[in-house]
């Protein structure tokens, strides 16, 4: 996942490097104004790695939406239909620049090894000073760095975690004032009925759900080191043992309005609720009734200002008995060396722990194996080479809102040279994952209609010999003499290396791959 993630993020620079003005390392004649937003982002970044990259975007959304209005009106030409499109998009860049989208002025990555097989990340979008309190900001990272909360909640065995820090409200609004600023009166309209409906519906207003949320959300995945379950992951074929997995999902919230509503919209819904107390903490939970290997038992509670969500009653216990005795993820020995030196009062984080990655690697090398379309060894460590399955992967990056740009940085297992060349190869490995095990398909089905075809001339020359010999059902075929009636009187050869049998008259000749579809 780190490597899809950081990948995603150098695909964005590379995007930026060919329609902006790039700067790697060195710094060529350009604009005071550019000088400045390059010496900014490298602040923020290390020389020397693997990898450093800095470009120059100021002005390339701006440019882009410059331009979509121009094909639009070209359409418009031999469609009228596009009238009210062409309306809405130009109305978008005003909305945009308000919000805060054209506020970005640069981007920077850079990568250097570590001893262990880590490397230190660094990325950083440069913004205008002005836009920090802008809604577009503030909807996706709140303003300043805090002390992360949900930290005291995520139990220890936890293997992904994802803490963002956010204004719901701000999104909230950005929405609404789009709805009417960009889209027009019948736009708004429409969007005002169906805020009403669902109202009706929950019993309480989108606006006072969004007013109760504080701020901070996670989930984090959690893997056991006590308990397994097996996933059958193909018919016939030997189940796969893994760690029992759990899901936990906390929401800072102001007040029970969201807890409210969700215990409100189940007992609609008919659903047994179940409730246990753990130290004053009532928790709800209903079991879902799904053929499912992984225990499901939806549940919730809050606490401390915290709505807990989690996949069994048993995590949530878990989660509280954390915050309680300071015994989670934030405690151990592995989250703190990851995060060593990294600030905790952040605007987010992002923790992978090697196990994650390598329990989702098995079950993604399980499933090709026990794939009728992959057989060969060789063809699997092909794809798992293209594909960067080959090593766990970790990660350990935080995010920090800051007045010149978003910072983030920490470490990771995918180097410099790893990543950009996910950027050029991403595509080649895509193409590969999907076209190795189809031209497999392809070979394989080539090998058993010729197969086929070997079967249906040994039947002809069966019944030839049958025939000249009058010999009747259940008589067991001479080969030799059979042969003679197949050109050049040998026995055909399986392109796939199976063996044939004839047998009795009456009974169609087999091959010993009859099992993969080689057969009458």
């Amino acid at each position: 996942m780190i490597k899809q993630v950081l990948t995603t993020a150098a695909s964005l620079t590379l995007i930026a490097l060919l329609t902006g003005n790039i700067r790697a390392q060195t710094v060529s004649a350009n604009s005071e104004k550019s000088e400045k937003t390059f010496n900014t982002i490298m602040t923020h970044l290390d020389k020397g790695g693997d990898l450093l990259v800095v470009a120059n975007v100021e002005g390339w959304l701006e440019n882009l939406f410059e331009f979509v209005p121009q094909l639009t009106k070209l359409q418009a030409i031999t469609d009228p239909s596009t009238a009210q499109a062409i309306s809405a998009i130009e109305k978008l860049p005003k909305f945009l620049q308000k919000n805060g989208f054209y506020s970005v002025t640069g981007i920077g990555m850079s990568v250097v090894p570590q001893k262990g097989g880590l490397n230190d990340y660094k990325s950083f979008i440069a913004r205008k000073q002005s836009a920090i309190d802008l809604p577009l900001w503030r909807a996706l990272v709140g303003t300043a760095p805090k002390e992360l909360t949900s930290l005291n909640f995520i139990p220890a065995d936890s293997v992904l975690t994802r803490i963002c820090i956010n204004e719901p409200a701000q999104l909230w609004t950005m929405i609404k004032s789009g709805i009417t600023e960009i889209g027009g009166d019948e736009a708004e309209t429409n969007f005002a009925m169906g805020i009403e409906m669902l109202t009706a519906q929950m019993g309480i207003s989108i606006d006072e759900l969004i007013a109760s949320l504080d701020g901070e959300g996670f989930f984090s995945v959690q893997l056991s080191t006590t308990k397994t379950i097996t996933l059958p992951l193909t018919p016939g074929q030997d189940p796969l043992s893994i760690p029992e997995p759990s899901l936990l999902i906390g929401l800072s919230v102001k007040n029970d309005t969201l807890r409210t509503l969700i215990s409100t919209q189940l007992k609609k819904s008919g659903m047994p609720i179940g409730e246990i107390t753990v130290d004053n903490n009532t928790i709800q939970s209903i079991n879902i009734p799904a053929p499912l290997h992984i225990p499901l038992k939806l549940s919730f509670t809050t606490d401390s200002g915290m709505l807990l969500l989690a996949s069994n009653d048993e995590i949530l216990k878990t989660a509280l008995t954390t915050k309680k005795t300071k015994s989670g993820l934030v405690n151990t020995k592995e989250f703190k060396t990851a995060f060593d030196g990294l600030p905790l009062k952040n605007n987010g984080l992002l923790y992978i722990a090697p196990r994650f990655s390598k329990v989702i690697t098995d079950i993604q090398m399980q499933a090709m194996a026990n794939s009728s379309d992959i057989t060969s060894d060789e063809t699997i460590a092909l794809i798992k080479n293209i594909t960067g399955m080959s090593e766990p992967q970790s990660a350990a990056l935080i995010i920090q809102n800051l007045k010149s740009g978003i910072s983030i940085k920490g470490i990771s297992s995918s180097g410099g040279r790893e990543i950009a060349a996910s950027v050029i190869a991403a595509p080649v490995g895509m193409v590969a994952a999907i076209a190795i095990p189809s031209f497999i398909k392809a070979r394989s089905t080539s090998q058993k209609n010729a197969c086929i075809n070997n079967l249906r001339q040994l039947d002809s020359a069966k019944e030839q010999w049958a025939l000249a010999e009058k010999k009747v059902t259940g008589v067991t075929p001479d080969v030799k003499g059979v042969l003679e009636y197949i050109k050049g009187e040998k026995m055909p050869i399986c392109p796939d290396g199976g063996t044939y049998t004839l047998n009795a008259i009456g009974e169609n000749p087999t091959c010993s791959k009859g099992h993969e579809g080689h057969h009458l």
